[in-house]
């Protein structure tokens, strides 16, 4: 009997972790066949994908994303009700995904949710929903099981999908030596891995204190200093000359070849982690988001690290915080202050462990 598995990602993360279950799928069950919601990696996966992921958008185009999202929730239920597939796997996304996981429940039709929102930090109730309606939930980071288990649905640890992403595409872990050589890269200089994030409104709002971070250090070190920042698509923005852009799937070669990185909170943050680059953690928000925010978030830490951890060893640069002088501090500190940086990377080791 034929197997039909649905899997809906709505965001360039959650397509890669969608990519990466389908291999793996299809290594289990090797006729299975895979529909959904995705884009450009799932296709290549052999997903047959209904509509496509809707990206990032600004203010103007709010009234069309919103339409849109209207138009793929209607035609993934009409075709989850006609395929029927034997499980349905929503990854992330909360603010479509849970309405849809309501829509599904009601067709008697199994539900696994991937990667739960980030309950832990903000609105709780999320995880009462999802436990209500869904068959079971895999979840990426250990402390989520203390919310789920209590809640009554079936939670399992799976681990994150990105370290496996990146233990699939660089199984030999490429020494520092190794990594600057693939780049191109003096062995003599400090390298900074430079991620502003993959959102339009993160890259907005981070790459200028980026390039303005980046300007300072340059100045400091002159040309002792190099960096390199790994992007999942161009950027209408002019970039100093020293500033070498290279694409976001060599970020595993970025990372092991640098000394330190300046990134944007996030899965990028992990991957830091992941390869043992020490770094900086920034984010700004809008004054009004941000505003919010304090009064909705309920935890001490915004790293994944420093949260595993319980304490910060990652510097957490947010909002009035993320600034020029604060970021080359740190900068400073993690390339000097031998003990600092070390403790940073015991931490890491931890976090890997897990």
């Amino acid at each position: 009997m034929e197997k039909h598995i649905f899997i809906v990602a709505g965001e360039a993360s959650g397509e890669l972790y969608g990519a990466l279950l389908c291999r793996a799928l299809k290594k289990i069950v090797p006729n299975v066949h895979i529909h959904g919601m995705g884009g450009s990696m799932m296709a290549e996966e052999g997903v047959r994908l209904i509509t496509s992921i809707s990206g990032s958008h600004g203010l103007i185009e709010t009234f069309r994303l919103l339409r849109k999202l209207k138009s793929d929730f209607d035609l993934l239920l009409k075709e989850i009700k006609k395929i029927r597939p034997n499980v349905v796997v929503l990854i992330d996304y909360p603010d479509f995904n849970i309405p849809l996981l309501k829509g599904i429940k009601k067709l008697n039709i199994p539900v696994l949710y991937y990667v739960s929102p980030t309950v832990w930090a903000w609105r709780r109730n999320r995880a009462k929903t999802i436990a209500a309606y869904a068959d079971a939930i895999a979840l990426i980071f250990p402390f989520e099981l203390d919310i789920y288990r209590p809640l009554g649905i079936k939670s399992e640890f799976v681990g994150h999908p990105v370290l496996d992403y990146h233990e699939e595409i660089l199984p030999e872990r490429l020494t520092k030596e190794e990594a600057k050589e693939s780049l191109g890269s003096s062995p003599d200089k400090i390298t900074v891995a430079l991620m502003p994030g993959s959102r339009n409104s993160e890259i907005k709002n981070l790459l200028p204190l980026i390039i303005g971070s980046a300007r300072e250090l340059k100045k400091r070190y002159k040309n002792n200093i190099e960096f390199f920042m790994p992007l999942v698509h161009s950027i209408d923005v002019s970039l100093d000359e020293y500033i070498n852009i290279v694409d976001r799937k060599r970020v595993g070669e970025v990372l092991s070849a640098s000394d330190v990185g300046i990134i944007a909170s996030g899965t990028a943050a992990l991957e830091a982690c992941f390869f043992g680059t020490p770094l900086v953690m920034i984010y700004k928000l809008s004054p009004i988001t941000f505003f919010l925010a304090k009064r909705l978030i309920k935890v001490n830490y915004i790293s994944h690290v420093n949260m595993i951890v319980n304490r910060e060893v990652v510097p957490e640069l947010i909002q009035d915080r993320a600034n020029v002088n604060n970021i080359v501090m740190y900068v400073d500190k993690i390339i000097h202050d031998e003990a600092f940086r070390r403790n940073m990377l015991d931490a890491f080791i931890k976090v890997r462990e897990i």
